[in-house]
């Protein structure tokens, strides 16, 4: 089916719009939860991390009061009798108070680290969701292709950008090996060869190029192509 504006124009995009359109809301209802969830949890670690720290603050300042008030205390009396039980109470804050932060601390630590934990778990699904969207879902977007092919398999990778939005993926094929045939089709190119019985001479003949091997393919939205073949001889 060609879509087609009202003058019969036919749009630059063959594709069909209701069904891309049910996509897209479909993906939208499945990663928006998963955002929120995301904002929900910052919230809440934002607000645990909070109290420990106004925790520690407070301990802080009371640590800071206690030592200049005991001086003022000491400087009112005047007396030097007291310089060792100040110095006593002043150790005995900070060891105290001391340990309870290192405790603080430490449970703080642990809420960085299981949240950056949780938002990673989120941001995979939110990623599976998107990217059957973000490699053919998005009209216009600027990609590149590359695809290599060896003994180990067949690999590339696809890069996308749209308005200032860019997006990376690496492809693995479950295809051992790659042909024309199975990348483009039946494809003939004319090329020079030795014909004839009597006397060998160069004429131009189509070459079949079909159960060439594929090594390399870079395609671009230009719809710039760099293609290398092999056949099975690798030549």
């Amino acid at each position: 089916m060609k879509y087609i504006y009202q003058d019969s124009t036919e749009l630059p995009v063959q594709r069909d719009f209701i069904e891309d359109l049910k996509a897209f809301i479909d993906i939208t209802a499945r990663v928006i939860p998963l955002e929120n969830s995301i904002i929900e949890l910052k919230c809440k670690h934002k607000e645990e991390l909070h109290k420990l720290n106004n925790r520690i603050m407070g301990m802080n300042l009371f640590e800071e009061k206690l030592s200049i008030l005991t001086k003022k205390l000491a400087d009112d009396i005047g007396t030097e009798d007291l310089t060792s039980c100040i110095d006593a109470i002043l150790v005995t804050c900070s060891e105290n108070l001391g340990r309870k932060r290192e405790i603080l601390e430490i449970e703080s630590g642990k809420i960085k680290s299981g949240a950056a934990q949780e938002y990673q778990k989120i941001e995979i699904k939110v990623l599976e969701v998107l990217t059957p969207f973000l490699i053919s879902g998005i009209y216009g977007a600027e990609k590149r292709f590359e695809l290599s092919s060896n003994t180990n398999g067949i690999s590339g990778v696809m890069e996308g950008s749209i308005s200032g939005m860019q997006y990376y993926y690496r492809l693995w094929f479950t295809e051992e090996l790659l042909t024309v045939e199975k990348l483009i089709g039946s494809l003939s190119l004319p090329g020079w060869t030795k014909t004839g019985i009597l006397r060998k001479e160069e004429k131009i003949k189509m070459q079949d190029l079909s159960e060439f091997l594929v090594s390399s393919l870079e395609y671009d939205s230009e719809k710039n192509i760099r293609l290398i073949l092999e056949n099975k001889k690798s030549e």
